[in-house]
Order: C-alpha cells, then structure tokens, then sequence
C-alpha cells in the first residue's frame, strides 16, 4: 500500500475514533471528501477493530488464534522470538530482524486498542512521534513503528538489556556518590526532553534499565505529554482516565491538574528519595484509596537519612507545591553536583556560615595557608601595638613594621582573590573578600596623604577592586556603581600624588589605567557622553606618556586600549572609528609578536578583531566574517591552552557568536545554527558552574536568543520556542536582580523574535509580545535607546498594525 495513503487513512481514524459511532459515517464522508482510496482505507481500518482487540487477547495470553506460541510469527520486517513483559496497556516482544538484510535484536510493543480506548491512535502516534525526535545516549531509541496485519499498532524500540535501576543499586551495593552520578544521567535525559517540550510522566525504577556497562535507559512515553505552546490549553489528568502509576504520581497528578515538566521534577525525586533510603517515599500495599490520596497529598515523608545536604535536596524535589520544587532537572542535577563536590546547594538556607563552611571544607590546604598568614599578621600587628606603646624610640620600628604588615596583607589579599576567582561557585565568597578589602583600603586611604608608596600602591588596589565589582571583561559582581566610586577614590589619590609629582612613571601608568577602566564602565553603564569624555582623557594621557618617554610594553598596553576606547564614539564618522580600531589592532599586534603565547595578548587582539567585525555588519559580509573567524582562531588557542579558564571560554563562545551572526547576514542558517549551539553550550556551563555570575548569565540569554532565531529560520519551531523562552526566563531574572542595560536589549530582542515566531499561527500572541519587547526597550537609557532606534521603530509599527497605542514617549522615560 502506498505509505502516504496509509498514514493519511490513520491520521483520519485517529479523529474518528473520538466521534460516536452513530455519527462515524458521516464524520467519515467529511473528512475524505473527494479522496474514495483514503475513506475505504479508513472503513478497513475500523471494520478491523474488533478482530484487533480479539489479537491483543491473544497477545496477553502468548497464545496465537490456533492455540500455538507467538514464537515465530512476523510483524512487519521483524519476528517475535519471545516475550518481554505485559500490562493493561501493552505488551512488549523480543524480535529480530527478518527481511534478509540485517539481524538485530529489538523490542516490539503492542499498544491495547481495548485497554487504551477510542483514543489510542492519537496516543500510538504521538508516542511515535516524541520517541522519533529523542535521540540521546540515556533514551531507549525508536527504530521502526506501523500497524500489522490484524491493525495492531506496534513500535519497535532498541532492546534495553538491563536491570531497573533501584535493582541495579541493590545488587552491586553502589555507595550514595555513585547512585547520584547515575541519577544525574537520567535527570540529563529529562532535561533533554523538556527542552523538547515533553513531559515524560511516568518516571519510575521499571522504565529505567541499567545495561551492564552502567548506562541508564529512559524508557516508555506511551503517556508522555507534549507541553502546550503559550496561548494553548493544557492537558489534564482526568480522573477517569488517569494513566499513571499511583506510587509515583505527583499530587497535581492526582489531583487531574495540567501536567508541567514540574511534575517529572516530583517524580524524579521519588526515584532519587527511594535510591537513596531503599524504600519507597509511600508505603500504598493494603492501604485504602482515602489513606493512600492522603498520603500522596497531604503527607510530608520522613527524610531519606542520607545525609543533611542531600536530605535537603530530596525534600525540595518532592515538596507538595510546585513552586517549591527545582525549576527544571538541570537544577536538580547541578545542585546534586554541587553536593558531590562539596559546594553548598541551594536547598539550604544559605547562610553565610554555611558557605563559608563548605568552602573551607574544599580548600583546606590554601585556607590553612591563610590562617598560618592571619595569625603571623596579627601577631606582627600586636608586636606593633605593643612596641608602640612601650616607648618613644620604637615609633621608627613600628612605623617600618607597618609599612611591611600593610604591603604583606596587600599582596595576600588580591593573591588569594586571583586564585579564588577561577573556582568554580565561589562567587558569594569572592562578595564578602571584595567588601571586607573596602574597608580596608578606605581606612588606610585617610593615613596615605604624603606617602607616595602606599598612594600608588592603593590606587592600583582601587583599580584591582573595581575590576571585581564591575569590570565586565573579567567575572565580576555585577555592581557598576561601586566599581565607579573605587575608580574615583583611586583617580582622586593619584591626582594628588601628581600634584606633587607630575612626571611620576608608576603614578601616570596607573592614572592612565583607572581612565581606561573607567571609561569602559561607564560606557556599560549607558553613560555614553562621559564614557566618551574620558576616552579622549585617556587617549591625550596615554600619546602624551609615548611622546615623552620610552614606548615600553606598559604604554603600549595603555595605548592600545585607549585607541579601542575612542572606536566607541557613536559620534565619530564610520571610518574615523575603524580607523581608532585598526590602530588598536596594531599596537596589540605588536605585543603579540614580542610573545605570541601570552593569552592576555591573544585577547586583547581578539577583541579588537570582535569590535571589527561588528563594525562591517551592514556593510561587507565578508569582512565581518573574516574578524570573526580570527578571533575564534585565537580564543580557541586560548581555551586550549588553558581549558579551565572560564574567561576564555566565554571569549570563544562571543565570538563563535558572532561568526555565527555572519553566516546569518548570509542567508545561511544552518551554518550559522552550528555555531551558534556551541556557543550557547559554552556559556550554559559557565553559568550552571557559578549562578550567581550575571555577566555569564546574561551572555547565555543573549546566545539562546540568537539559536532561537536560527531555528526559526529553519522552521524548526519547537526548538525555536524552547530557545527564546529560556533566554526571556534568564533576561527577566537579570533586570530583577541588577541593573545590566544589556538584559533590558536582550530581552526586548527575545520577546520580538517571540512575537515573529507566533506572527503567523496566533496573531494575538503576536501583539502581546510585540507590547512586551516595547516595554522591555522602554527600560533603556537614552543612549542605549538610540543605538536601539531601528528595532523600537519596527515593534511601534507591529503595535500600530495590532491596533495597540505604543507608550513609548516621554511620560514613560520619566518613570
């Protein structure tokens, strides 16, 4: 028979079989209108229904009609060699291949037509369909489907053999660390399939097979759901159709409330609850149903006595209310790392005592280290005290201990910090360093007047700690405005030292880096006329330091970041700024050459090359291209060099970014797709590895954005839509907690290509996220909304074409 016939006449019986059987006939005659071969084909199909229920009979018994085993008989290319398993719903055959071609051992499941209903086309083709598209190492992975002869449907799967895996735990003993590590592996295959927009639920130790080599297997979407798309309704458990086992069933489940992936999240951990206690969190055998719906609704189990931590854990997965549990299994499965390795997990109150706890506990060696220097320092600052106040004639050697306790805690601090700074999570801790080295530095700030060593040396530390607090070409905390003010306290301390010293080397160095610094935060912080401003303060410090002295690499360095300052005057002529760029590009050049291994030399040209390539987006393709790829050239030698610089990294994801966004210009979304997944994976693992880093959060929102509107161009909807709502999920959260401009364009960017998505299918949702992306511009500063003046232009348009006023004038801004 012709395939697509076939498909066409069980697409048909599919809607048929949810109409009475009074009205099929008519039904029938409507939906084949003008097609005779498809509505035979359909008549055939439902004339077979009874003998197919009669064949599962048979199927259940592991008899055939005559009484004779199944053994032997063919379905489809394949031929059943024995039985697997059966329920109400199903029952599953070990098979091979037969057709001559090749031998394969498989697996065939009959799907019930009696057991399952009027509605079990409609689940047979959507259980093909969610299998046909899961191609992951943890999923069972579908080979083949159709219907036989008798009309059974039946799905050929890959053969799992394996053991479930709470057997698997029990037999081979696995401690607590090695039943998370496989947990982990099958909270990744549902992560994976809700990014597909699936919700598996029915997670339970039966549909996960553990093969011998250890690897787990998801098995069973029979009653997955598919996740509605925003504007569609939900499916509901319905209390007479509740497809599910009650022993792990989430209480939304019972209730017959709209699935959501937080449902898998509950059910995940009763898995990871049983794996860990070895018992079930409910105990249902000889239970009444009222005991048991309490227990499931009501009832907070007692913890898995695994330990403090991972208790914490399992009881945030199963927590009554969705709200409260994990947002996704990605989460669940980054805190379960986090108590692996001896991070604090976000299932416990997070209290200083706590982090700081479990940061020592991972870093006993570095914090015995510092302890041993605290207590010589104190002890040195009490010999100090006391010799002071003994007499008179020891103030010269108190004074000269002083002078080396200070530049001794000053070295420790901003050490300890450097290497504090590439651990992964430790954030929270590097906040309460850069605090705590605040205050320090303010109180020796007032002691500093006519002591030209400890000015210089507290400028550069004033420099070192805005760089922590806001400088976005390093991890920092996301607070502008205090890297701003430890700028300023640092240019007021050197303005005074060149008062008196005007012609001092070290000083104009460090003056010349606070500008360059300064100017860069200011211009993040869409303060454009003073960035601009003190571009061209740094530019005329740092041609002023080559024309009086010698052009060593310390003011080579500073030029060529004060010349790629100047590129960013929005008000300069195009090719004035490339012209800044390309001197830039020179005098890093030139750096590099001297030593072509140094990172920080490699990224300093590659970033110039970045700004490049921006630069000839809507003018010459290919030369945005050609940067493009130069600077990935250079970050991947980088990353290779150095795989667990996390700075790096995200170098090379910008700029697999922006070759991505080139291959785009070029009508080429494919090509450009690739790169830009592997962008986005880059910045995900940076940010699960620290949370609590927004540069590295804000960077994956704006990657996710851009992959969603690659996949839109290649009509791949479903993973369009699960892209561009994870990055409005990650924008929002960063205009929540900070006040990064970048999240506001993100997010207004996002919520277009949203609107673009829906444009066509639902208008309506369409103007609402048109609405959305302007309120979303409307947060930019007035420099920042200039840069954005095309876009905003265009969702005004969109708006007036909805029928929607847009509020974007100045009665908004003043809000």
């Amino acid at each position: 028979m012709n395939p697509d016939l076939r498909q066409r006449a069980e697409e048909v019986l599919a809607q048929l079989l949810d109409v009475e059987e009074p009205e099929r006939v008519s039904a029938l005659d409507r939906l084949c209108a003008n097609h005779p071969a498809v509505a035979a084909e359909v008549q055939r199909l439902l004339d077979c229904i009874p003998a197919a229920e009669s064949f599962f009979a048979r199927f259940a018994s592991g008899r055939d009609q005559d009484g004779s085993p199944l053994e032997g008989r063919r379905v489809g290319a394949y031929r059943i060699t024995g039985e697997l398993g059966r329920g109400g719903m199903g029952a599953v055959y070990r098979a091979e291949r037969d057709d001559g071609q090749f031998v394969r051992q498989v697996a065939v499941k009959f799907v019930s037509v009696l057991a399952a209903g009027s509605d079990v086309w409609r689940r047979f083709e959507r259980e093909k369909r969610i299998l046909a598209g899961l191609l992951h190492p943890n999923i069972a992975q579908l080979l083949d489907a159709g219907v036989s002869e008798d009309s059974m449907p039946y799905i050929v799967m890959e053969l799992v053999q394996g053991t479930p895996i709470d057997v698997y735990c029990r037999a081979r003993e696995l401690s607590v660390p090695a039943r998370i590590r496989l947990f982990q592996q099958v909270c990744d295959a549902i992560a994976f399939i809700h990014r597909n927009l699936i919700v598996h639920h029915d997670i339970k130790p039966g549909n996960i097979l553990v093969t011998p080599e250890g690897v787990p297997k998801l098995l069973d979407f029979g009653i997955s759901r598919v996740l509605p798309a925003a504007g569609e309704e939900g499916e509901v458990t319905a209390p007479q159709r509740r497809l599910m086992t009650l022993h792990y069933s989430s209480p939304e489940q019972v209730r017959g409330e709209p699935v959501s992936t937080s449902s898998d999240i509950y059910t995940l951990g009763l898995l990871l609850y049983e794996l860990l206690a070895g018992r079930p969190v409910h105990s249902l055998s000889g239970s009444s149903t009222e005991d048991i719906l309490r227990q499931i609704l009501e009832k907070d189990p007692p913890p898995p006595k695994a330990g403090p931590d991972i208790d914490q854990v399992v009881m945030k997965a199963i927590s009554k209310a969705p709200s409260e549990r994990y947002a996704s299994a990605r989460e669940l499965a980054a805190d379960l790392e986090n108590y692996l390795e001896g991070r604090p997990v976000t299932a416990v109150q997070p209290t200083n005592l706590y982090r700081l706890g479990k940061w020592v506990r991972r870093h006993r060696a570095p914090v015995a280290a510092g302890v041993l220097v605290a207590l010589t320092l104190i002890a040195a600052g009490g010999v100090v005290v006391w010799q002071m106040r003994v007499a008179r004639r020891e103030r010269a050697i108190a004074q000269q201990r002083f002078n080396d306790v200070r530049k001794l805690a000053n070295s420790i601090l901003f050490e300890f910090h450097d290497g504090v700074s590439k651990l992964a999570g430790a954030t929270e801790v590097r906040r309460l360093m850069a605090a705590r080295s605040l205050e320090y530095l303010d109180s020796l700030a007032n002691d500093s007047r006519g002591d030209l060593g400890l000015q210089l040396e507290l400028a550069s530390a004033y420099l070192r700690l805005g760089d922590v607090q806001g400088n976005a070409n390093f991890a920092n905390l996301g607070d502008r405005k205090g890297a701003l003010s430890s700028y300023g306290k640092g240019r007021a301390i050197l303005e005074a030292a060149l008062g008196a010293q005007q012609r001092h080397q070290l000083a104009l160095l460090r003056m010349g880096g606070l500008l360059n610094s300064t100017r860069a935060l200011l211009l993040q912080d869409g303060q454009r006329d003073a960035s601009v401003e003190t571009a061209r303060k740094a530019l005329a410090h740092w041609e002023s330091m080559a024309r009086s002295g010698p052009m060593d690499e310390d003011v080579l360095h500073g030029l060529g970041a004060a010349c790629f300052g100047m590129g960013f005057d929005t008000r300069l002529p195009w090719e004035e700024a490339v012209g800044y760029w390309n001197r830039a590009k020179d005098v890093y050049g030139k750096l590099l050459e001297a030593r072509p291994s140094d990172p920080a030399r490699m990224r300093s040209v590659a970033l110039v090359h970045k700004y490049l390539s921006g630069m000839y987006q809507n003018r010459d393709v290919g030369r945005l291209l050609e940067h493009a790829r130069i600077a990935a050239e250079l970050d991947e030698r980088r990353v290779k060099a150095s795989p667990q610089d996390a700075q790096a990294q995200l170098d090379l994801a910008q700029s697999l970014g922006m070759v991505a966004a080139g291959w785009n210009l070029k009508d080429d979304p494919t090509r450009a797709a690739g790169y830009a997944e592997r962008s986005v994976q880059i910045r995900r693992a940076l940010w699960e590895a620290d949370s609590k880093d927004h540069r590295a959060r804000d960077r994956l929102a704006y990657a996710l954005t851009l992959l969603g509107q690659l996949r839109r161009k290649q009509k791949d909807r479903r993973s369009a839509l699960a892209c561009l709502r994870e990055a409005v999920e990650h924008s929002e959260a960063l205009t929540r907690s900070t006040d990064f401009q970048a999240s506001w364009e993100t997010l207004g960017w996002a919520r277009v290509e949203l609107a673009e998505l829906y444009e066509r299918l639902r208008p309506g949702d369409a103007c609402a996220e048109y609405q959305r992306a302007a309120k979303a511009y409307r947060h930019l500063t007035k420099d920042r909304r200039e840069d954005y003046a095309t876009e905003i232009s265009s969702v005004q348009a969109k708006l007036a074409a909805c029928g929607v006023k847009s509020r974007a004038g100045p009665e908004r801004d003043r809000e």
